[in-house]
């Protein structure tokens, strides 16, 4: 009997040990954030009066910074945007980036992601007519490629497509704009640290 309870004894406390080890190994590997960003893109500005608008086609500089954690798998990102455009006094977005994290080495991974947002921006629907100060959320996705230089450092290599559906008319002016969507290509520094 007394052989019987040592057994058991130790099996309990094999078992408990065992069990806190699993435990410990289920841990997510997980980083902070801090990333600069800096691209170049496109979108079609259609703006005019009411029946006489002209279609062009814009090109962009952006740069950004962006705060965000990440696990082994999921990336999430907070960001704040200024676009540099013709025609627009400014154009700023804030937003959040979630991406999903596919690894293809230990030198790189792919990621796929969704972006959503608020865009605001001041800008000339005609020269006859006063600047429009406005705001238009945004929804959207982005793919790229991480490489990792360091380990505590990644650059990031990414296309982003934002979907405005922005769509104005003053019915006193007649004045009218339209921005459908946003593309842009970008580069980010990220530095990765852990935070106890």
């Amino acid at each position: 009997m007394k052989r019987l309870l040592k057994i058991g004894l130790v099996s309990l406390a094999l078992a408990g040990n065992m069990a806190y080890a699993q435990a410990d190994d289920f841990t997510y590997n997980t980083h902070s954030l801090i990333g600069v960003e800096g691209g170049f893109g496109s979108f079609d500005f259609d703006h005019g009066l009411v029946g006489s608008t002209s279609k062009n086609s814009k090109g962009f500089g952006e740069v950004g910074i962006k705060i965000g954690a990440q696990t082994d798998n999921y990336r999430l990102f907070l960001s704040a945007r200024h676009y540099s455009m013709s025609d627009f006094d400014y154009a700023n977005s804030i937003g959040a980036e979630g991406q999903y994290l596919i690894d293809v080495s230990k030198k790189m991974n792919m990621f796929v992601g969704l972006n959503i947002g608020v865009m605001n921006f001041k800008y000339k629907a005609d020269s006859s007519v006063a600047k429009i100060s406005d705001k238009k959320d945004y929804v959207g996705g982005d793919i790229g490629v991480n490489f990792h230089l360091r380990k505590e450092l990644d650059l990031e290599v990414g296309a982003r497509y934002m979907y405005l559906g922005y769509s104005y008319t003053n019915t006193s002016t007649n004045a009218t704009a339209n921005i459908d969507h946003m593309i842009n290509g970008y580069v980010s520094l990220i530095y990765k640290f852990k935070m106890d």
